[in-house]
């Protein structure tokens, strides 16, 4: 188990690894909805998409709060817009370590858009974990 370096697991495009089905909330969405379907689906962090074009990511700690406040009703109140994305041939590596520098626990994979960046997946630490603890697979035929 562990990771296998940069010609292995790690060094695999995001396209091998990232996940293609995800949900996703509107900005319009309420913030009162949003937390229910993030609770019941145990989500910390959710993509908010308008017409297939990321607008950005919202972070369950950041809505409890704003939910607790009472200051904000819709989610495009509280998203974080200015999110760190990644495109489906660069390395799990690099996708790793943007994941770790914008602290938000996911990286939106994005292709260009003619209306803005179009999500196309989704990868996430628990994605990375589950990757790099995956049972050791036999390396020969079977």
């Amino acid at each position: 188990m562990g990771f296998e370096g940069s010609t292995g697991t790690f060094g695999a495009e995001v396209a091998r690894v990232m996940r293609r089905h995800w949900l996703s909330v509107a900005p319009g969405a309420s913030i009162a909805e949003t937390l229910q379907m993030m609770r019941v689906a145990r989500l910390r962090q959710l993509p908010v998409v308008a017409d297939g074009v990321l607008r950005g990511v919202l972070s369950f700690a950041v809505l409890v709060e704003a939910a607790l406040a009472g200051r904000c009703t819709r989610v495009e109140e509280v998203m974080s817009p200015d999110t760190e994305t990644g495109g489906t041939t660069m390395s799990v590596d690099e996708a790793a370590a943007r994941i770790a520098r914008s602290r938000t626990g996911c990286l939106p994979i994005v292709e260009p858009g003619p209306d803005g960046p179009r999500l196309v997946g989704l990868l996430t630490e628990s994605d990375l974990l589950r990757r790099a603890y995956d049972p050791i697979r036999p390396s020969g035929p079977v």
